[in-house]
């Protein structure tokens, strides 16, 4: 799947003014983990693996307005692959509703 976050960017000495993308996309890494350790049999193998995050310039003090993140998904049961998206897009909405944050998220099926 591919994702962007879309936040509000700005100067990094006033965090308070900005809705952090890098922030809100370090708690959408971690917390898709959860689908796999927590929501998902440990008999039904799976794999949610996050293997792109792209954010920000060459400048150190900008707070960028968006992030974008990249990940593969796995899984040998029909029924436990189609699931997969909605449970993906679940977190990230919850997550990105939590911090002010907006999303566009793609999901594409291979083989």
């Amino acid at each position: 799947f591919l994702l962007q976050i879309n936040g509000k960017g700005g100067h990094g000495a006033y965090p308070h003014d900005t809705v952090d993308p890098i922030a809100v996309g370090a708690q959408i890494v971690t917390n898709l983990q959860h689908i796999v350790a927590r929501e998902t049999s440990p008999v039904q193998p799976a794999v949610v693996s996050v293997t792109q995050f792209f954010a920000g310039t060459s400048a150190t003090n900008v707070i960028p307005g968006s992030a974008k993140l990249g990940a593969t998904v796995r899984a040998l049961s029909p029924e436990l692959r189609n699931s997969l998206p909605e449970r993906i897009e679940r977190v990230i909405a919850g997550i990105c509703a939590a911090h002010r944050a907006t999303y566009d998220f793609s999901y594409q099926y291979g083989t």
